[in-house]
This record gives C-alpha cells, sequence and structure tokens, in this order.
C-alpha cells in the first residue's frame, strides 16, 4: 500500500503540513501541506492543498481544515504546486522528546527581497482558526 510508506521519521504520505502566518493584529492565515512523497535523508514531497471551511468558533472565526488530494494552483511557497517542493523534516529542539516535527517554509520571493521563513508543523486533526483582522483594525483607526 502507498499510504503506508514511511520514512525514518514516520513520515507517511498524505500526512499533511501546516502554517499559521499572523495577519493583522490578531489574525491567523492558515496554509496547508499534503506529503505526497517520502525520501531517504528525513526529506519529503510537498504540495499546498486547498483549505474547507469546518465551522466556527465562540467569535464567529472561521475554523477550517485542509482538502486532501486538492491540489491548489499555485502556492507561495512552491514554485511549481503540480510537482511540489522537496523538504527536510526538522524537529523542535524545545519539545519534551524532541519529537515534535517540522518543516522550515520560505517563500518564494524576488532576488531583490529577503526571504521570511515561517515553520509548518504536523497537522493534529484539529480544526485551525482562520481569519484577517487587519481591515477590522484599520477601518477602527478612520472612524
Amino acid at each position: 500500500m502507498v499510504n503506508e510508506i514511511k520514512n525514518q521519521d514516520s513520515i507517511k504520505i498524505d500526512d499533511i503540513f501546516y502554517t499559521d502566518r499572523h495577519c493583522g493584529v490578531k489574525g491567523h492565515y492558515i496554509q496547508f501541506f499534503q506529503v505526497v512523497d517520502v525520501k531517504e535523508n528525513n526529506q519529503v514531497i510537498l504540495r499546498e492543498v486547498k483549505q474547507i471551511l469546518d465551522s466556527h468558533n465562540e467569535e464567529n472565526k472561521a475554523l477550517v481544515i485542509p482538502s486532501k488530494n486538492q491540489f491548489k494552483d499555485s502556492s507561495v511557497f512552491i514554485e511549481d504546486n503540480n510537482i511540489g517542493i522537496v523538504k527536510s523534516i526538522e524537529y523542535d529542539v524545545n519539545s519534551k522528546n524532541n519529537d515534535t516535527p517540522y518543516i522550515i517554509m520560505s517563500p518564494l520571493t524576488s532576488k531583490n527581497k529577503e526571504s521570511i521563513s515561517i515553520n509548518a508543523y504536523l497537522w493534529d486533526g484539529q480544526p485551525k482558526c482562520h481569519y484577517n483582522d487587519l481591515f477590522e483594525y484599520v477601518n477602527k483607526e478612520k472612524i
């Protein structure tokens, strides 16, 4: 079975990683990445997948989950999302058992801009809060 293939870190095909970038003052911008292949030397191939609305929290903020196998046409992290990108699995040295896997993602930027990296963590299966409050705060200041 293809889904049973694992690398030495027990990361397997179809596992999902996610990024959570701050957007606005208290906002969150969630992106999901699916493992489409596993390689040796702690490496995987990722493709960005679409997200779908799961529900809303008590503050009426969107809670999203990944839409497995529904790959986005493009990605700010992956030059060709039809092919994917090879990334290395890293581990959080501050975690209790040093067993929290993550992947360092770097957005595609022009050669004149400095790239800012963000960590993508193994998704725990729970919906993630996704909203942009930037306009909410900008508009309050204009009133």
